[in-house]
């Protein structure tokens, strides 16, 4: 055979290949779901689910019989979540499951500037500690190992965590023995001194703090709701007097919204998962910390398949461009490079 015939079949075995190749791409990206920087994702009645910010359009991500808790995005755009004595990792590609770790749980759960995972709650995992021992754990992410950050009886109860810009954590403890109005918490991870923010209870007209969520955005100011009423909170660095900055005015205080989870977009907006105390529906709602302003996404008789509460919330982050992943552009590069010729 003939140089010039030779490298005539190698040609066209290569665009085969490289045909083949895009229309792989091609129909993975139709059938899969591509989370994406700002994307809204949250979970409720044991789906998770992915909420277009711009449109409110909702899509089921994953659905079974976990009942999330707390949920975070990793930067590769895989979602963790809390519950059921679990520590799970759902790819959103294609909906699947897997256990990260096993503890019993009371709901916190944030990752640090590295992504390095940690959780509020207890676990009969490690030797010498009892089920009754709250505490903060650190959850190796490949391995999940886990290891003691800190006990403390003050974490009994702890709902959400954050970090702040400094990398110390703050926490929202719900009602419990040790702190009966519930509280914010501030956890220094370098000399884990454990500090009482404020006590929701103790503050404004409202009678009952129970926070279930906590936010922290890039000035430190710290979001909480304080569900008696219910009122969107914020307490600025430095400060020990919260600012009201949204009260529902959609329903009575008996039949009303509970915040169960928050995030915060980039553009500053306050994200909460809202489970309704009547026979209605929770929902998403975006709240400007500014102005007070409480908008739902998305149809609220939509909602409603979905149940009546939804229980956590996160927003996709932006991803370090200095992460390597291999892409669907990159196979194609890989392929095309193979295809070398000899000079005719």
């Amino acid at each position: 055979m003939s140089k010039n015939k030779t490298n005539l079949r190698r040609l066209m075995i290569c665009s085969q290949l490289l045909v083949c190749a895009v229309l792989a791409i091609a129909s993975a990206r139709s059938s899969a779901l591509m989370l994406n920087a700002g994307d809204i994702v949250t979970a409720g009645a044991g789906r998770f689910l992915h909420v277009n910010p711009l449109t409110g359009d909702i899509t089921t991500i994953s659905s079974g019989s976990f009942f999330a808790r707390e949920i975070a995005i990793e930067p590769g755009g895989t979602i963790l979540a809390t519950g059921s004595s679990r520590l799970i990792r759902i790819d959103p590609s294609d909906g699947s499951q897997a256990d990260v770790a096993t503890l019993t749980l009371y709901g916190g759960l944030a990752l640090d500037s590295l992504s390095n995972i940690y959780v509020a709650g207890s676990t009969t995992a490690i030797p010498g500690i009892s089920i009754g021992d709250p505490g903060i754990f650190s959850i190796d992410p490949v391995s999940g190992t886990i290891s003691t950050v800190l006990l403390n009886p003050l974490l009994l109860a702890a709902e959400a965590m954050a970090f702040d810009s400094s990398g110390d954590l703050l926490i929202a403890i719900d009602t419990s023995s040790m702190l009966p109005n519930g509280a914010i918490l501030r956890v220094d991870m370098d000399s884990l001194l454990v500090t009482v923010l404020v006590t929701p209870g103790d503050e404004h007209p409202y009678d009952i703090g129970s926070p279930h969520a906590i936010a922290v955005d890039p000035l430190d100011r710290i979001f909480y709701p304080h569900n008696g009423r219910p009122a969107l909170m914020r307490l600025d660095p430095g400060s020990t007097e919260p600012t009201v900055v949204a009260i529902p005015s959609s329903c009575p205080p008996d039949v009303c919204m509970t915040y169960l989870g928050l995030a915060l977009e980039a553009s500053g907006m306050v994200l909460a998962a809202v489970g309704r105390h009547d026979t209605l529906t929770g929902g998403l709602a975006r709240i400007d910390p500014a102005t007070g302003t409480v908008v739902f996404l998305g149809d609220p008789t939509e909602w409603h398949l979905f149940g009546n509460e939804l229980q956590a919330v996160a927003v996709v982050p932006t991803p370090d461009p200095s992460s390597t992943t291999l892409t669907g552009v990159s196979i194609v590069l890989v392929i095309a490079l193979g295809c070398r010729f000899r000079k005719i």
